[in-house]
């Protein structure tokens, strides 16, 4: 009779009891442990995601900030690049150009008498000394790869430049001295980005026409040339006349090309 009664009282504790535990287990399994696996894995995907993003950042994948910052410099770079065409590039006529389909080789043999022919009859009005016929060029050249040839097209563009100015402003004799280099590469950097053009000669005048001539190749526009080397002598003291052997470099900017460093010595 005493243990009934003991019973029947400890079951009105437990059952509320029971029952609570059982609520209890129930919002565990179904409701706080899927929230807190979904937290553990919240957490494991960010930590994942860091070492994704930092792993990227190592290896050069840019971030917004990056790519913003590029493309701020590549208009930067694009602006500039347009000011260096209009005032420092050198631009060749499309005359020095050889067209689709026929030989650079021709291209090239044709142009050069066709300049030579133009800077001859401009000496012979001077009555000065005759010029190379080959404008520097060697005299053979059928065996030259076509990225030579066309290069050497744009060497004759600048001979022009340089050989007509001088006899507009008045010299009194006129020598090309270096065209091609004697250890010009076989394989050009034709297919360069940016890449720079020299032309080496010796003229000789007045203090006045030596400057004249130095202005006029270093005017900004289609046809500058920069000044990279001058030696000034006297020629002539008693006539006042001075010889000047001067190197100029043509800067040519090809869109299409490759951009290119050279690591310094």
């Amino acid at each position: 009779m005493a243990m009934n009664y003991a019973w029947q009282e400890r079951k009105k504790f437990a059952i509320p009891v029971g029952a609570g535990v059982a609520a209890l287990l129930i919002w565990y399994l179904f409701i706080l442990s899927p929230i807190n696996r979904n937290a553990d894995n919240d957490v494991k995907n960010r930590r994942t995601a860091e070492l994704q993003l930092r792993s990227l950042m190592q290896a050069g994948v840019p971030t917004d900030e990056s790519v913003g910052r590029a493309e701020r410099d590549r208009a930067t770079f694009q602006k500039d690049l347009k000011d260096i065409r209009e005032k420092l590039a050198f631009r060749v006529e499309e005359g020095f150009r050889a067209k689709e389909g026929q030989s650079t080789a021709t291209k090239f043999g044709a142009k050069r008498q066709e300049v030579f022919r133009q800077i001859d009859d401009l000496r012979t009005k001077k009555a000065l000394e005759p010029i190379d016929s080959k404008l520097g060029f060697p005299q053979t050249f059928a065996s030259e790869p076509d990225p030579v040839l066309a290069e050497w097209l744009v060497r004759l563009a600048v001979v022009q430049r340089v050989c007509l100015l001088s006899l507009d402003c008045d010299v009194l004799s006129l020598k090309l001295i270096e065209v091609v280099a004697p250890d010009e590469p076989a394989a050009t950097a034709a297919d360069r980005f940016l890449n720079v053009l020299t032309v080496k000669f010796k003229v000789t005048g007045s203090a006045a026409t030596i400057l004249k001539l130095v202005h006029g190749l270093q005017v900004e526009g289609p046809q500058y040339l920069a000044l990279e080397a001058c030696s000034v002598t006297s020629a002539d003291s008693t006539r006042n006349l001075l010889g000047c052997e001067l190197t100029v470099g043509a800067l040519v900017v090809r869109p299409e090309g490759t951009l290119v460093t050279e690591a310094k010595p």
